[in-house]
């Protein structure tokens, strides 16, 4: 598996003076409640159309990594819909298997919290966490 791109977006206001008037590029704002992501690896904030913040990238990391572990995402389904539904509403593969000795999958509820207030706070917590 090769990590091309992780992470959420940030919005910058180009300056003005420095966009030609010839760009290929044409600039397009976001509105708050608009679903932007690869459905698979959004965080349940983000499937709401909600405000989200680094703990989204957080739930992302853990799909991830639950992924490169399994072979499978843990809210996979047959549709888009029924995905965003499971990460909304259903349980992940990661909450369905007993834990191991290792404490993985610990880490890996943590992680995929759904209630972003019990998901680690940073990526600090979750390499504290992997270290232990």
């Amino acid at each position: 598996m090769k990590i091309l791109d992780f992470g959420l977006a940030k919005l910058v206001q180009p300056d003005d003076s420095a966009v030609s008037a010839t760009a290929a590029t044409q600039r397009m704002a976001t509105t708050p409640g608009v679903v932007l992501g690869t459905v698979g690896y959004m965080s349940p904030e983000q499937v709401r159309g909600t405000a989200i913040d680094h703990r989204s990238d957080v739930f992302s990391f853990g799909v991830v990594l639950y992924e490169m572990i399994s072979g499978v995402q843990p809210f996979r389904r047959d549709s888009a819909i029924e995905t965003m539904n499971a990460i909304l509403n259903g349980r992940s593969a990661a909450d369905r298997r007993r834990r191991d000795a290792t404490g993985t999958p610990r880490l890996l509820e943590h992680a995929l919290e759904k209630n972003r207030e019990r998901r680690f706070e940073s990526m600090k917590d979750v390499a504290f966490a992997l270290e232990a």
